[in-house]
């Protein structure tokens, strides 16, 4: 552990390490914060819902529907009509893609037509995304 850390933070890793949450590698936020909360995250998909659907057979929106979106190639349905910007995209969608675009769309590639203005909080990001996964990971089973 690193010097200078509070007894309560010493106390907390330990008792995550006794209980599994942590390895000796990990930090107490890499392991409580990196997996978001799903149950958060499906409040924060509101913002979303107007313009994107879970589902490819939903309702057609502004925006792409997500299903099938963790490792689909940016800009390439063939259902819906993107940006020079995502079509020239050379990048597969990931958590850590995601993370990045939901934090600013408009930095993260100049040029989309994405009206949305980003989600600040680090914590928000982590919790859409884990409820993204989850809800997307349940429409790819039920397939």
């Amino acid at each position: 552990m690193q010097k200078g850390r509070s007894w309560l933070h010493k106390g907390f890793v330990a008792f995550a390490m006794m209980a599994g949450l942590m390895t000796p590698g990990t930090t107490a936020s890499a392991s409580a914060q990196d997996a978001g909360d799903p149950d958060k995250g499906r409040v924060l998909f509101n913002q979303c819902r107007g313009c994107h659907s879970l589902t490819a057979g939903g309702p057609r929106k502004a925006g792409p529907h997500l299903q099938g979106l963790f490792s689909r190639t940016a800009g390439s349905l063939d259902t819906y009509r993107y940006s020079k910007a995502l079509q020239d995209a050379d990048f597969a969608w990931t958590e850590d893609k995601l993370e990045e675009w939901l934090a600013n769309p408009r930095s993260f590639l100049p040029g989309n037509r994405m009206t949305y203005l980003g989600m600040r909080r680090e914590a928000d990001r982590k919790n859409l995304i884990a409820y993204l996964r989850a809800a997307l990971d349940a429409n790819t089973q039920s397939e």
